[in-house]
């Protein structure tokens, strides 16, 4: 496998979203996913986009950081708690 997109917890909302191949040197799938790319309006690829960033926003590296952060105090506040 190429990408472990299909294990992130927020799978279930991209699916509809992207035009997955779960085997790129399947041709015939590559091509079936191209021309379905080909025949949506440019609103619906722009709705798409915009979920998409907003599903994603999350593994932006300042959001990570954040996050790995938070973690962090909580753990620090927990042991301070604990001793």
């Amino acid at each position: 496998r190429d990408t472990n997109i299909t294990m992130l917890p927020e799978w279930e909302h991209l699916r509809d979203d992207i035009f997955y191949v779960e085997n790129p040197q399947d041709i015939e799938a590559l091509a079936a996913q191209m021309r379905a790319m080909l025949q949506i309006s440019e609103d619906e690829e722009m709705a798409r986009s915009q979920r998409i960033r907003a599903t994603m926003n999350r593994y932006r590296w300042p959001n990570l950081i954040r996050e790995y952060q938070a973690v962090i105090n909580r753990a620090r506040k927990s042991a301070t708690i604990s001793s």
